[in-house]
């Protein structure tokens, strides 16, 4: 309900500083908790899991797949791999066109491809219902 309209929600009376705090706090601690069982199966916690680069890699497949929903964000971790993998073979500056690509989805598709796909779906089915009836 916060996330949707949160005028709303703290209209009705839910406690915002409260449910925010909540989230941020199980967030972390799946985090951490992520972090903890992944440092025991590989047995080593490098410096480098928590580099900038990992961060900005983790953020932009989340953007671009789309937020709200766990298979929009790994479809945005599988288009980033295949994107990196295919245009690192033909432009070494691969990344501006990754760039490009981030500021496309921010600007005209704030869901993500996932939302994009989703939309998509929904016109089709509402186009082959209205030509069934």
């Amino acid at each position: 309900a916060v996330r949707d309209n949160e005028e709303r929600a703290g209209a009705i009376g839910y406690n915002l500083k409260l449910l925010k705090l909540q989230a941020f706090v199980i967030s972390g601690a799946v985090t951490g908790l992520a972090g903890a069982l992944h440092a025991m199966m590989t047995g080593i916690a490098p410096l480098s899991n928590a580099e900038y680069h990992t961060s900005e890699m983790i953020l932009v497949m989340t953007v671009i797949g789309g937020t709200g929903n766990l298979f929009a964000s790994v479809l945005g971790s599988a288009f980033y791999v295949l994107m990196a993998d295919w245009l690192s073979s033909l432009w070494p500056r691969w990344l501006l066109l990754l760039g490009l690509v981030l500021m496309a989805v921010s600007l005209w598709m704030q869901r993500g491809l996932w939302g994009l796909g989703d939309s998509v779906w929904r016109r089709l089915r509402s186009k082959l219902e209205t030509k069934h009836e």
